[in-house]
């Protein structure tokens, strides 16, 4: 957690405000505390931004507190909103929870707010690191995507026990001439449309695990060069197989 937290607390009592800070204070929080009044300086510092954790009073002259979580959800949803109120009904505490705010309290029992915005900031933390690998996660998955669809070469995976494909990049169609579909549907395809004639003809087995080391497949008009790695979820634990392919 931050040793330094800075809140922007929405509240027209100095009074209130000040019992606040204080007990915030005795927990050992180090706080930079920007109070406003009103709605103009409240919307004016979401504008600003830059808070770990915004205090919102229930009952203003000119606001309320949900039209303040309302706002600062829609320009801050990662920052943490508590609402307090020296009189919030059991109606209007759901509604706040529906609309987003991390928690609720009421002015005469302030003793849980220290261990409430040390929780609020926890879980604002732990929804950023998910934020920051979701989006690399989109990244990495768009340059996948680039990558499989502007490539020459083939490739596709593959699951054991029991095998089946579920994925292959656009290239297989036009090097095997066959539907992706039709791979999905049937993922010996490939063999049956290729080797049938070989494997009668040789005696071969009706299954042919290819092993992950580089083969060639002689087809009628040209060579497939055909690779294979093992994926492995454990030791000695096989999880699935990575084949890539290129016509020459």
């Amino acid at each position: 957690m931050k040793t330094n937290i800075r809140i922007l607390h929405l509240e027209d009592s100095p009074r209130d405000a000040e019992i606040i800070r204080d007990r915030l204070e005795a927990e050992g929080l180090v706080c930079d505390i920007v109070r406003v009044q009103d709605r103009a300086g409240f919307e004016s510092a979401l504008a600003a931004g830059g808070f770990d954790v915004i205090l919102c009073d229930y009952n203003l002259t000119d606001y309320d507190g949900i039209s303040a979580l309302q706002a600062a959800r829609q320009k801050h949803p990662l920052t943490p909103v508590l609402l307090i109120s020296g009189s919030l009904g059991e109606e209007a505490a759901v509604k706040s929870l529906q609309e987003g705010a991390t928690d609720y309290l009421l002015k005469q029992k302030l003793e849980r707010l220290p261990s409430a915005v040390k929780r609020a900031l926890s879980e604002a933390d732990e929804h950023r690191q998910r934020a920051e690998l979701e989006a690399k996660l989109r990244e990495s998955e768009e340059r996948f995507r680039l990558l499989a669809d502007h490539s020459a070469e083939g490739f596709w995976f593959a699951t054991l026990n029991p095998y089946r494909a579920v994925y292959l990049s656009p290239a297989v169609e036009k090097i095997w001439g066959m539907t992706i579909d039709r791979f999905y549907q049937d993922p010996n395809a490939w063999l049956a449309a290729n080797l049938a004639s070989r494997m009668q003809s040789t005696g071969l087995p009706n299954r042919i695990h290819v092993p992950a080391s580089t083969c060639e497949l002689l087809r009628e008009r040209f060579h497939l060069s055909e690779r294979g790695t093992v994926v492995c979820k454990g030791v000695g634990e096989v999880r699935s197989y990575l084949l890539d392919g290129k016509k020459s």
